[in-house]
């Protein structure tokens, strides 16, 4: 007799015995970890200096303590025999030259854009007036679509333009670089190490919304029973769960379902302090004083004196030399050469003197500070040496006050007299 085969039918088996394999599913939306140091470039740079408030503090800071004393010119004699003044002229072409070309907002973009890009390079439109060439204007340039020929003897010749299609000479271009290491103009850009710290702040901050979002809505465990579901549909149902379980959103399922409320408390102090030393990091690769930028929550006036002397001695003074020698190298030199005196004289380029007052003018960071509430009133008098009496003239009772001094001043005789015969005289005083 033939053995009947035992096997049963597929169909069948699905109505009584369990085809999910029983192991513990769990449906999670994982965390998206940025990478830190990767690749950046130019636009990249481009656009932390504009989204990053903290960074373009900074860069903007430093331009413009750079710049906003303005500057003047100078006449140097290449030749003791000769006189200045009798070059005062070739002065007076060259102030005309900056007033044109509006030397100082050039100068306050070029440190701006240098310290964004590692490099900035302006075009001089000129024009040919009575056989000599004048500058008209300088038009800006973008570094990342220039590109510098350096030769085999590692010397600069000239620029490629706009996807290598424009040749800029040496002599049309008005150029500053970065820290560089190599023969090429093209420096290191000072926003490239805050990169890092610059996204990690981007994510903090958004783990902070997603903290206080989740400070008044708990977390929802949901534990679902798939004992006769398929492995896809097990997966499909969790997915779909996971999916609709959103916060305050009333959820129905025709499912056994045992929701388990898990509710957490977020260690916002801890995120404040992580926040903070972000902050700090940026801020120190400027070498910028938090007290500029209002987020140094204690100090006294000695304390901000020496970190403004710093900054000027340091930072400031670096930048305004590198600035100095490219104006005079590649405008004022080429002048002298278009009037025909460059073998007798030079303009030289002086900054006008930084004090420490004029950081507090330029800053108003004590004055913000104050408002704020970060200092009282008696630190603010001392950070800004002003006499406390000089702050209470709108009050009435210093109104007041003057009032009576000045009658009393006004009711004294303005010169000692005498009367002599019944005339007043004036008594000189040995």
């Amino acid at each position: 007799m033939k053995k009947r085969s035992m096997k049963v039918p597929e169909f069948i088996r699905g109505l009584f015995y369990r085809t999910s394999t029983g192991k513990p599913k769990i449906a999670v939306n994982p965390w998206d970890v940025p990478e830190l140091y990767s690749a950046t470039n130019y636009n990249d740079y481009q656009k932390y200096y504009k989204e990053t408030s903290l960074v373009r503090q900074c860069v903007d800071l430093r331009a413009a303590f750079t710049t906003a004393k303005g500057f003047h010119t100078e006449v140097e004699v290449l030749d003791e025999k000769l006189d200045p003044d009798d070059f005062a002229w070739v002065k007076k072409v060259v102030d005309e030259t900056n007033r044109r070309v509006d030397m100082d907002n050039v100068l306050y973009v070029s440190e701006i854009k240098r310290e964004v890009f590692g490099f900035v390079i302006w075009e001089a439109i000129k024009t040919k007036q009575n056989g000599k060439f004048k500058i008209t204007r300088l038009n800006p340039l973008e570094a990342s679509e220039t590109t510098p020929f350096i030769n085999e003897d590692g010397v600069l010749e000239y620029f490629k333009y706009g996807g290598q299609e424009i040749v800029l000479n040496l002599e049309d271009a008005f150029y500053m670089s970065g820290v560089t290491f190599t023969a090429s103009p093209l420096g290191l850009s000072l926003v490239e190490p805050v990169v890092p710290s610059v996204k990690q702040q981007r994510e903090l901050d958004e783990d902070v919304l997603a903290v206080a979002m989740r400070m008044w809505a708990p977390f929802i465990v949901l534990q679902v029973d798939t004992l006769n579901m398929t492995d896809a549909d097990e997966t499909s149902t969790m997915q779909t769960l996971r999916d609709a379980a959103q916060p305050g959103v009333n959820l129905v399922v025709n499912k056994t379902v045992t929701p388990t409320v898990v509710h957490m408390t977020p260690d916002m102090q801890s995120l404040a302090l992580v926040r903070t030393g972000i902050d700090e990091t940026i801020i120190g690769n400027f070498s910028i004083p938090k007290a500029l930028l209002g987020r140094e929550k204690s100090l006294n006036r000695a304390t901000l004196e020496a970190s403004l002397q710093a900054l000027r001695e340091s930072a400031i003074s670096r930048v305004q030399r590198t600035l100095k020698r490219a104006v005079e190298h590649q405008i004022y030199d080429r002048i002298c050469e278009y009037e025909g005196v460059a073998d007798k004289v030079r303009i030289r380029h002086v900054w006008n003197p930084i004090s420490i007052q004029d950081f507090k003018d330029l800053s108003g960071a004590v004055t913000e500070m104050y408002k704020v509430k970060a200092i009282d009133q008696k630190t603010l008098f001392e950070l800004l040496a002003i006499d406390k009496l000089l702050m209470m003239e709108d009050t009435a009772s210093f109104k007041a006050s003057r009032k009576i001094s000045q009658e009393k001043i006004e009711s004294f005789p303005k010169k000692p007299t005498v009367a002599v015969g019944g005339v007043e005289q004036e008594v000189k005083l040995k």
